[in-house]
């Protein structure tokens, strides 16, 4: 069977199923913390969904780690697909089910990098602002660059505001070689 068909048709009958018990906000924060676990640590990865490990011990381990603060729902639907032996397509599954959520839900996600250190105030000023002008909810990570120089680049959807001084100054020599 197409890996994709049966990512995606685990991950929309999830959705579907939270949305109706109306915890799709609390799975939401279940498959974010799930996903973000299975992408930035490898063994844990490895573990999860490498075939060493019987289902069992799988399931043993997730509920260990995550009974206490998942929705029950969000760990029926782990042991359902690990007891079906679907647990190497896990990221993918949860992966989609971000994806979907989002688009149910009306979140964007956005990225928004500094040419220095800033405050959480500041960066919960902007959020609000973008949130305003695409009437959306964002979801906003921050990191530095120093090579910016100054400003912020900030990107959202696919689509980025450049407010760095980098860019400007090579603007700037741009125009004036072309002089």
């Amino acid at each position: 069977m197409d890996t994709n068909r049966v990512t995606v048709r685990y991950a929309k009958a999830f959705v579907e199923l939270a949305s109706e018990e109306d915890v799709l906000m609390e799975c939401y924060h279940d498959i974010s913390v799930l996903y973000y676990s299975l992408t930035n640590y490898q063994g844990f990865r490895d573990s999860l969904v490498g075939q060493k490990m019987m289902a069992d011990e799988k399931l043993g381990r997730l509920n260990e780690m995550f009974a206490d603060s998942f929705q029950p729902l969000t760990l029926r639907f782990i042991q359902l697909i690990v007891t079906n032996y679907r647990y190497q397509y896990l990221p993918d599954i949860c992966r989609n089910c971000l994806d979907m959520i989002r688009r149910k839900e009306q979140i964007s996600t956005g990225k928004i990098v500094f040419a220095q250190p800033v405050g959480q105030k500041l960066v919960d000023e902007l959020k609000e602002k973008f949130q305003k002008k695409t009437q959306r909810n964002i979801e906003l990570s921050s990191e530095t660059d120093p090579s910016l120089i100054g400003g912020f680049i900030f990107t959202i959807d696919g689509m980025q505001y450049d407010a760095s001084i980098a860019t400007r100054l090579a603007t700037i020599k741009k125009q004036l070689q072309i002089k």
